[in-house]
């Protein structure tokens, strides 16, 4: 394993480096060259949301996975939206009761229908689930109030999706084409619904980029390569459980941006060193991940993340505080390797967090020689679906 990783951690260094320096958004990696070229992606917000945001009351985003996760996750870290602005609703899932009971509330909430927006998100404009959800909710919103909604729409070039919403003059926004989906959290498709919802994008997209900036002037000894060298190092010792373990409730869909970001990218068939990664959350998970972590102990890692918040209002802390140091020094005496991390809850710190794990698995990935960026298993499970669907379909027709 040493000898592999010494092969190629010089070249895979230098891939990311180049991407970097030359803004090459035609590249597989083009996703880390987004916080540099926020300026651009801002003025185009700004200029086609401006004169309809303060009317907007609330915001459904219908999306699946990587779709929502990201702006998600932040929303839900950073909590209380910074100035005005709608109300954000992720629809992510196709669930009929949930569905039904969440519309109608946002419906009961609002007087005419000028009040409402939806943000459709889909880079193929063909997902399965978010072309069902996107229908279920028109028809119910016009059968409510006889006409449709402002429609704010985020695909890719030449998709249907595109098409049907230039026809309907729908405000249109572009995923790169390089730009893949768990990486997409500083594109648009996490920058519009967080503007929408009155975070600061451009500190958000400073914080990412202060990451980038750093780790072009110094690659190897930047935080990105040693996180990825200490993954390494103990994945070639068998240690291949990797456990996000956040000491604050507001981190859980952080975790499982974290899980979908490492899963997806590094779980391929072809990979010998795979890292399956998990997400945890204190105190709530303390109980059962001390019981089952310390008791396997040797295949398992651990980075124990904190949150700083921004006023000091925490009437549990020292308890939290005990129980956070009983924990980590638990698992470092039952032998388990341990990182630990602080993250301020803030637009700039939360964005330098999550565009670091995006450059350690690109790291990790290249020097494994795994594609980061398919996910051809993912087909599998859709090709089902949509053969069920057909058989389905033509059954009813009989």
């Amino acid at each position: 394993m040493k000898n592999f990783v010494d092969k190629n951690f010089e070249s895979s260094i230098e891939i990311l480096v180049n991407v970097l320096q030359n803004k090459n958004l035609d590249s597989k990696e083009a996703s880390i060259v987004l916080p540099l070229i926020g300026s651009k992606k801002i003025r185009e917000i700004e200029t086609k949301l401006v004169s309809i945001h303060q009317n907007i009351k609330h915001l459904i985003i219908i999306g699946i996975g990587w779709s929502s996760l990201g702006a998600k996750a932040i929303m839900k870290f950073l909590g209380r939206k910074r100035r005005w602005y709608a109300e954000l609703h992720f629809f992510e899932t196709i669930d009929g009761d949930a569905t039904y009971g969440r519309l109608h509330s946002i419906i009961s909430s609002v007087t005419n229908i000028e009040e409402l927006a939806l943000c459709e998100i889909s880079k193929s404009g063909g997902t399965l689930e978010t072309k069902l959800l996107s229908e279920y909710i028109y028809d119910t919103l016009e059968k409510n109030f006889w006409s449709r909604p402002l429609r704010i729409v985020i695909t890719g070039q030449g998709s249907q999706l595109e098409s049907s919403a230039l026809a309907q003059n729908d405000i249109v926004f572009h995923l790169e084409k390089m730009v893949w989906g768990r990486f997409s959290v500083f594109s648009h498709v996490g920058l519009v619904p967080l503007y929408l919802w009155g975070y600061n994008i451009e500190l958000l997209l400073q914080g990412a980029q202060s990451v980038v900036d750093e780790f072009v002037r110094d690659p190897y000894t930047h935080a990105v390569s040693r996180e990825t060298l200490w993954i390494m190092d103990w994945l070639s010792r068998g240690r291949n459980w990797y456990l996000n373990f956040f000491f604050d409730t507001s981190s859980v869909h952080i975790g499982r941006w974290f899980v979908q970001l490492f899963a997806e990218s590094f779980g391929k068939e072809s990979n010998p060193t795979y890292l399956f990664p998990v997400s945890a959350t204190g105190t709530m998970d303390l109980h059962s991940i001390a019981q089952s972590v310390y008791a396997q102990g040797h295949p398992w890692l651990i980075e124990w993340i904190r949150c700083i918040p921004q006023e000091d209002n925490d009437v549990f802390r020292e308890a939290r505080d005990a129980l956070y140091h009983g924990a980590l020094h638990a698992a470092i005496d039952q032998g388990i390797p341990c990182r630990k991390t602080f993250i301020r809850r803030s637009e700039y710190d939360i964005a330098e967090w999550m565009q670091q794990k995006m450059l350690v698995i690109m790291l990790l990935s290249a020097i494994c020689e795994v594609d980061a960026f398919d996910q051809p298993l993912v087909e599998l499970y859709k090709s089902r679906a949509r053969e069920y669907l057909t058989w389905k379909n033509a059954v009813s027709d009989e």
